[in-house]
């Protein structure tokens, strides 16, 4: 009788609830990182902040009411749903996903809800027609595109992709077998649209932009393009579905096919994608609808026909490297259209992609260049308005940056980058790494002094004669290592932007996985390279029985008391701040001292009781709370006007 109560909520309330929480999903974004015009002088930067996420937690319990009242019992719920209750939810997930701008508040979210609609088929025993089911997997395969994009520019995600891809193929092959002439002619007019759009964005599920693959899943690639050819070029179908946008399909088969140049591709289907994005080329030159001209530009599927031409072997890289580096020139740093998007992040990317990936010898003139791409790309990235729907998919793109970013003498460190990344992206990360930094040079100061005889691990050392001659080299790389901790976030941003609602089980192993990611990056780079093991093992207790990543010990690295300093002091800010983290309410470091003392020698390293009862370590740890904290927010303001 419960269930079937909660069946019953008066749909106006469950719409206004829903309506509500996309909006306010939205206003986060934006409350989160302010723009410079909010604020006049430095010292207002923390306190807008301040003020802002106040708002932010206020905003989010309202959200966790409308997720627990409305979301959750859907989603806990066995029993079949009520057709409002499904047409509420399947409304919510137009508002999180626009699948015709391609861009989202809340994909994760929304792949729960399409997974539950479709589960609710299942538990009823497919009480949902055909025609209904073919429309909801249609959903499911778009809203499968959306992860597998996202996911796709981190190695440490490649499993995951791998499932999502797999589930999304074998989707997308039922409604394939609907475009089968006697199949297709069951279906109602909308499950057909849904068939035939489905049938050229199965195009989307091969985008690879890491992975190189076997023949057969180029084989696989070609075909999914070549059915879609099949359809346009059958009068069957548009006999059958005379009102239906053909010229929007055609569009689709030569952008969508053109896209792939993109991905990693043998020399083979690069050719046959250069001649994809020729056709495409020619479509734009004659096209008059505007919704189509604004989606892809012909200057979009140039730069796309210079992608596959590199990969086919068509084009020299050199020669794609200065067409891109000419028109990138021409930009307008301004435009936040499809457009602007593309110049401002797209093309520069491509240009570190075919450097780094053809292992173009780089001369002065592209070190410049390289310097140039990345400070303009933050700069573009900071000026973007933080509600635009396209929010995640310029995150995304930023991300060739740091996946193609070569470290050249002359050439902005990887480590600065990344702090500069945090600066114009996420302040809030800036700030934390930076006090993390200061804390961890104080602690590690104060104790090795106190305690030389533990660090007589770290390199060069072997007696305690020798830690002292090295105690200004032992703090400084302390320092440096604590600000490189956190860089493995730059490729989940989306993730620790979620201020909106309770991290998902999803979410939660992304954040997992930055320790790696970090580790994994920082090792590419002479900068960063040193750091690699404080960045993998910085959410790994002392005695290794919990944290992560899990395949990492942190009890044989010869850092590993500076291991055990920055996993303190990561936790230190984290518990005593309250910008950036809309749950907290943050503790006072007494609170903190009684947590270490509780888990000295499991959680926490047995020196730190004795490290905080020191009182000039309590005197820099409290000012560095305090008055440093407010410092830090003052200088990140000025970075970011300089950066400006």
């Amino acid at each position: 009788m419960e269930s079937r109560a909660n069946e019953q909520q008066i749909p106006s309330q469950m719409r206004e609830g829903f309506e509500a929480y996309a909006e306010r999903m939205k206003q986060i974004r934006s409350l989160a990182t302010p723009t410079l015009d909010e604020i006049q002088i430095p010292d207002d930067f923390s306190h807008v902040l301040k003020i802002n996420f106040q708002r932010i937690g206020e905003m989010a319990a309202e959200n966790r009411k409308i997720i627990a009242d409305y979301i959750q019992p859907v989603l806990k719920s066995e029993e079949p749903l009520s057709s409002a209750t499904r047409n509420e939810i399947e409304r919510l997930n137009e508002l999180l996903v626009n699948d015709k701008n391609i861009g989202e508040i809340d994909i994760h979210l929304s792949q729960m809800l399409v997974s539950r609609l479709f589960q609710d088929e299942i538990n009823s025993g497919g009480r949902l027609d055909e025609n209904s089911r073919i429309i909801l997997l249609a959903k499911m395969l778009r809203r499968d595109y959306y992860l597998i994009t996202e996911l796709s520019r981190s190695q440490y995600s490649k499993s995951a992709v791998q499932v999502i891809r797999g589930k999304a193929v074998e989707i997308l092959r039922e409604l394939d077998s609907y475009v089968a002439h006697e199949p297709f002619l069951t279906l109602s007019e909308e499950a057909r649209s849904a068939v035939l759009l489905s049938s050229v964005f199965g195009i989307l599920l091969y985008i690879d932009f890491l992975e190189s693959h076997p023949d057969s899943y180029y084989s696989e690639m070609l075909g999914q393009l070549e059915l879609a050819e099949r359809v346009f070029a059958d009068s069957f179908y548009r006999e059958n579905m005379p009102n239906y946008d053909w010229e929007s399909y055609e569009f689709r088969i030569c952008y969508y096919g053109s896209f792939l140049a993109n991905s990693r591709l043998n020399r083979k289907t690069a050719r046959i994608i250069y001649q994809c994005c020729e056709r495409l080329i020619r479509f734009l030159e004659t096209c008059t609808t505007a919704p189509i001209l604004n989606a892809c530009s012909k200057e979009a599927a140039e730069s796309l026909l210079l992608s596959a031409g590199v990969k086919a072997g068509i084009v020299p890289v050199r020669d794609a490297c200065e067409i891109i580096f000419s028109d990138y020139e021409k930009r307008n740093a301004a435009d936040y259209s499809s457009a602007g998007i593309d110049a401002n992040l797209d093309a520069p990317g491509k240009y570190l992609c075919f450097a780094t990936e053809q292992k173009m010898e780089l001369n002065a003139m592209d070190i410049d260049r390289f310097n140039h791409i990345a400070r303009s790309m933050l700069n573009y990235l900071y000026r973007l308005p933080k509600r635009d729907i396209n929010f995640a998919r310029c995150v995304s793109l930023f991300q060739n940056l740091i996946i193609y970013y070569q470290e050249k003498p002359g050439c902005m460190t990887m480590a600065d980058l990344c702090l500069s990344s945090f600066a114009a992206l996420h302040p809030p990360t800036y700030v934390h790494v930076n006090i993390v930094a200061k804390l961890t040079e104080s602690m590690t100061r104060h104790l090795v002094r106190a305690r030389p005889d533990l660090f007589l691990r770290f390199p060069g050392t072997g007696s305690l004669e020798a830690v002292r001659e090295k105690e200004e080299e032992i703090i400084r790389y302390a320092y440096q290592a604590a600000l490189c901790h956190d860089i493995g976030k730059l490729y989940i941003l989306d993730v620790i932007s979620m201020y909106g609602r309770a991290i998902l089980d999803e979410e939660f192993r992304a954040i997992k996985t930055h320790p790696s990611i970090g580790a994994e990056l920082a090792r590419r780079f002479v900068s960063t390279r040193d750091y690699a093991d404080v960045i993998q093992g910085h959410h790994i207790w002392y005695d290794g029985t919990r944290g992560y990543p899990q395949d990492f010990d942190a009890s044989k690295s010869p850092y590993k008391v500076i291991i055990d300093i920055v996993m303190a002091a990561d936790c230190l800010d984290a518990a005593t701040d309250t910008i950036g983290r809309s749950y907290s309410q943050g503790k006072t470091f007494d609170m903190y001292r009684k947590e270490v003392e509780e888990g000295a020698g499991t959680h926490y390293a047995p020196f730190l009781p004795e490290l905080f009862a020191q009182k000039a370590c309590q005197e820099d740890i409290a000012y560095l709370l305090g008055k440093g904290r407010e410092r830090m927010y003052r200088e990140t303001y000025r970075l970011l006007t300089r950066m400006l």
